[in-house]
């Protein structure tokens, strides 16, 4: 092989009630709230590891990912940005939230969902 990934990929089990979480929002109650009434744990981001190793793992253990790009700018946005590449890059299934009016900054084959100032969010999970 003339070069090895940095990361392995495969290595880590899917967790069917974790949700990897990317962007400023996660203190907005309606997140939490959502994850708390279908059974499922936002992961905490990590502290005292290596921060791209962990996220990384994070992202493969998850079941669904959600990348919040509400009132992200700069160098925040590129981070949720390069995590939602990754998740997209290893089929991750995932759900991306804006707000009214907001443009996303890429052109990716999933619909945002756009979150209202005066609505409250629903999110309805697919049945299988």
């Amino acid at each position: 092989m003339i070069s090895q990934p940095v990361w392995q990929i495969g290595k880590v089990p899917v967790d069917t009630n974790k949700v990897f979480y990317s962007g400023a929002g996660i203190d907005r109650p309606s997140i939490p709230k959502i994850c708390d009434r279908f059974g499922l744990e936002i992961m905490l981001k990590p502290i005292g590891e290596s921060y791209a190793i962990s996220r990384w793992e994070q992202i493969q253990k998850a079941i669904i990912s959600i990348f919040d790009l509400r009132s992200m700018t700069g160098p925040d946005l590129a981070g949720v940005t390069y995590e939602l590449g990754i998740a997209l890059s290893i089929g991750k299934p995932m759900v991306v939230l804006v707000s009214e009016d907001q443009v996303l900054p890429f052109d990716i084959d999933i619909n945002p969902v756009v979150i209202s100032a005066d609505v409250k969010m629903k999110m309805q999970l697919p049945s299988h």
